[in-house]
């Protein structure tokens, strides 16, 4: 999708608003705020999935979180941690509560542990939480 500068929002949206209505609410606001010219700059809160007792990488658990956030209307990333053996981590928009998230992970995954790792992060790179530190690409 092009999008030309100086043409008015309203009458793109007006023009475009049937293929808008069928999109995912997150496609939606990703769109929507390049064509409205605003900088916006979502926030992410990292979680850490832990367990001594089951392995973690392997059995599917990052695409039951991504299909239990898909169903609940969560917008989440899900990636397994390469700087910790056994870790999957996953990422929630700032703001949206992670406690339906947590017990589905705790039920799926018994004597799993959960924490939240990062607060606030803009483009969050799950794999490994040291590249997150803004101050190493300014």
């Amino acid at each position: 999708m092009s999008l030309q500068k100086g043409r008015p929002w309203r009458r793109f949206y007006e023009s475009n608003k049937n293929n808008y209505v069928k999109q995912e609410p997150s496609l939606l606001i990703t769109r929507l705020t390049y064509i409205m010219d605003y900088p916006m700059k979502l926030k992410w809160n990292i979680y850490e999935i832990q367990s001594d007792a089951n392995t973690l990488h392997g059995v599917m658990l990052r695409g039951r979180i991504r299909k239990f956030t898909i169903e609940n209307g969560i917008t989440c990333l899900a990636e397994n941690a390469s700087d910790k053996e056994n870790t999957v981590r996953f990422a929630l928009l700032e703001g949206i509560e992670p406690t339906k998230t947590i017990e589905f992970i705790q039920n799926l995954i018994p004597g799993s542990l959960v924490t939240r790792v990062l607060e606030s992060v803009e483009n969050p790179i799950l794999s490994k939480l040291k590249v997150n530190d803004i101050s190493r690409y300014l």
